[in-house]
């Protein structure tokens, strides 16, 4: 009787440890697919960022949120050779309207005439007052974001993807536009 109770014990404990491994193994798998997402969607914003900005022509514009020309923002306008002016943009977008809220937040470029294209997901400038700054032709455009895990913050750290609070990937890049 003994070594039943002592058999079936150790199995209880072999049991609830194997249970405890693979749930710490499945929340770590879960916050590493997240953490390639966030990886994945820096790495395309990066490049399409790139490719567009290096195929503009001078000048490239900064817009604030009220639509001006500024050093600093979270859109740019620039044009193609021999089209008129600021027929292209990338921007951030966001659909409650707060830019530093990353979960609902999109890169987004928008062609001569043509429809959105989302870039990235969840991405959100670093910086409150712009994540594009141009101070003019002689300078590169430097752009200063995050893509990161789309988590509302409201909610409590266990609901974070990729771990607790917000997580994410910084974009600092420096681009200059063909003259």
């Amino acid at each position: 009787m003994v070594e039943i109770l002592v058999a079936a014990t150790l199995s209880i404990a072999v049991a609830i440890a194997l249970a405890a491994l693979i749930i710490t193994v499945s929340r770590m798998n879960h916050s590493v697919l997240y953490q390639q997402q966030s990886l994945r969607q820096a790495k395309t914003a990066i490049e399409r960022i790139n490719i567009e900005i290096r195929r503009a022509t001078l000048p490239v514009r900064v817009v604030n949120p009220a639509g001006l020309p500024a050093l600093q923002g979270n859109a740019i306008q620039f044009s193609r050779l021999g089209e008129p002016p600021y027929q292209h943009s990338i921007r951030i977008v966001s659909e409650d309207g707060d830019l530093m809220t990353p979960w609902d937040n999109a890169l987004v470029y928008t062609p001569a005439g043509g429809d959105d294209e989302q870039i990235a997901r969840w991405v959100t400038p670093i910086e409150k007052n712009g994540a594009f700054r141009y101070s003019g032709a002689t300078a590169p455009l430097t752009v200063w974001m995050r893509a990161g895990d789309p988590v509302d913050e409201d909610l409590n750290d266990a609901s974070a993807r990729s771990g607790p609070g917000l997580q994410g990937v910084e974009i600092n890049i420096t681009v200059a536009p063909r003259n």
